[in-house]
Order: C-alpha cells, then sequence, then structure tokens
C-alpha cells in the first residue's frame, strides 16, 4: 500500500476510534455536536458517521440523537483499551494524552 494511502487508513481509523469513544461518554443530538466536543471538523465526522452506522456501531434516535449500538460499545471500549496499550509502550500514562484538532496528540501535564 502506498505511504499516502497507509497515512490516510491510520487517520481515518484514529477518527473512527474518535468518534465511538466521543459517544460512549455522552450521545450527541446532532453531528457538529459530536464534531465540536471532539475537535473535529464536521465535514469529517459527518462523512464517517454512514459508515459507522452501516456497520451497526452507532444509531440515530428520535430522542437522544447518536448514540452507540452494543456492537458500538464493544469497539469503543476495544479502541480505547488499544490506545492505552500504544500509550504504556510509550512509557506514558493515557491519562497524561489528549487527542486535538486534526488527530494530533498532546501532553497534558501529569
Amino acid at each position: 500500500m502506498p505511504q499516502d494511502q497507509e497515512a490516510s487508513q491510520r487517520r481515518r481509523s484514529l477518527l473512527r476510534a474518535t468518534i465511538l469513544i466521543g459517544l460512549k461518554d455522552r450521545p450527541a443530538s446532532i453531528i457538529a455536536n459530536l464534531a465540536d466536543r471532539l475537535n473535529k471538523t464536521r465535514p469529517a465526522v459527518s462523512r464517517s458517521m454512514p459508515g459507522l452506522k452501516e456497520e451497526g456501531l452507532v444509531m440515530r434516535k428520535a430522542q437522544t440523537g447518536w448514540v452507540l449500538t452494543a456492537a458500538g460499545v464493544q469497539e469503543a471500549e476495544a479502541a480505547k483499551e488499544a490506545l492505552a496499550k500504544t500509550a504504556a509502550a510509550a512509557g506514558d500514562d493515557l491519562r497524561t494524552w489528549s487527542l486535538t484538532g486534526k488527530e494530533r496528540c498532546r501532553r497534558i501535564a501529569p
């Protein structure tokens, strides 16, 4: 796979994990609110939602908006665990890192 495609796939995977973890914490009434909460662009989040819905990971409820399905909760927990392992392998506690902006990580004061 060419390097540009690999980088694009990593960005999509990280965005997907961020969305799932964000929805596990709290449902989102509209995509714009979710994007703001995750500090991601609305178009990027909006493009991701149909795929997540098609995979059965998210659904839109009339009363609460976007929520995780049972499969989505499992996927979010797996993503969070994978991020924790990555942070541990780097020698840092996950709590000292925060996803910000366009898939950048920044260190939070320990």
